[in-house]
């Protein structure tokens, strides 16, 4: 057996017991390059088919990144003396191992992965954010209520080594009020793997008595480990002093570019003030919305930038297109 064929077939053995045994450890004769994409190649099999808005434009990016990291191509000599003495059904299993190899290839390729690291989704409550491959999303905002009160899981996003979750609950007692400090959050999958949280800044804030209702709302938004890229399935786990209490709330999984989020596209323009630098990092627009993500950056002696568009909370940014028409900013619930 040729080394090409013996590679051939670790690949096709490996995926096929990946797809029944999820956590099966790749033969040491595979490299973490080839296990990965083995791995990803499993998760399409067991997972929904995409759109095929989202197949024409990932389709298209490899395509466009193949041809400009393609040096050479081999002879067509070359490819006959490899097809010589073979059988029909044995050219056809060699050409379907070869298009797997080639895969690989494209996989493995620099600029292939940075085209499909690039792609961008919209995830309502949070923006727009990196959609790679293996990136995971919840399928819709999930909730549990008891005492007349209620918590939701408004998103959940696994991406890039960090998965964010964003959730409230509504309809808390006026009393005692809330002390966001004491909430504690915590994540784990089906499995029971528990998630750390990542070395970023939680955002917790508690809203005050409303004269109507008499209640007030807990929001939080939490980063955490990322999740492992089978995860099918997350619980978020909520615990605090009353009246937050403790709640487990489980949250369906999908990958993010099966979702049916929006792609959103990289984008340019940027303008400088005063050592600050915002710029338009990405847009998405269709019928319903525009949305624009802004980067800002600083130079010394300033350290950081604390907001976009001024301190007063009732201050909104403005969209003028090229006719001079403007719209107005629509804030989104808890952000």
């Amino acid at each position: 057996m040729t080394d090409t064929a013996h590679q051939v077939e670790l690949l096709d053995q490996f995926l096929d017991t990946i797809v029944r045994e999820p956590g099966t450890v790749a033969p040491q004769e595979l490299d973490e390059e080839e296990a990965r994409f083995i791995r990803a190649v499993a998760l399409v099999e067991r997972g929904v088919a995409p759109s095929p808005t989202v197949r024409e434009r990932v389709w298209h990016r490899v395509l466009v990144a193949a041809c400009d990291e393609a040096t050479s191509a081999p002879s067509k000599a070359r490819r006959v003396r490899h097809f010589a003495g073979l059988h029909p059904a044995q050219v056809t299993g060699v050409a379907a191992a070869l298009l797997l190899v080639l895969a690989i290839g494209l996989w493995n390729s620099p600029g292939v992965r940075a085209q499909m690291d690039r792609l961008l989704c919209f995830v309502p409550g949070l923006g727009i954010r990196a959609c790679e491959p293996t990136a995971l999303a919840a399928t819709g905002p999930v909730s549990a209520s008891r005492d007349g009160a209620t918590l939701t899981v408004k998103s959940l996003l696994s991406t890039g080594g960090e998965a964010t979750v964003q959730m409230e609950i509504t309809g808390l007692p006026s009393t005692p009020s809330v002390p966001p400090q004491q909430v504690r959050l915590a994540l784990r999958d089906d499995r029971g793997k528990t998630y750390p949280p990542a070395s970023r800044v939680w955002s917790m804030s508690a809203g005050g008595a409303v004269a109507a209702g008499g209640s007030q709302t807990f929001r939080a938004e939490a980063i955490f480990v990322g999740l492992d890229a089978d995860a099918r399935t997350a619980e978020v786990v909520v615990d605090g002093p009353a009246p937050v209490g403790a709640w487990q709330v489980r949250v369906p999984l999908t990958l993010a570019q099966q979702a049916g989020l929006l792609a959103a596209r990289e984008a340019q323009g940027a303008v400088s003030l005063h050592g600050i630098t915002v710029r338009v990092a990405s847009v998405l627009a269709d019928r319903e919305r525009t949305v624009v993500q802004l980067v800002a950056t600083t130079e010394p002696p300033f350290r950081f930038v604390r907001g976009v568009g001024g301190f007063r909370g009732d201050r909104q940014l403005v969209l003028r297109d090229g006719q001079g028409r403007e719209y107005a900013e629509l804030r989104s619930p808890g952000r």
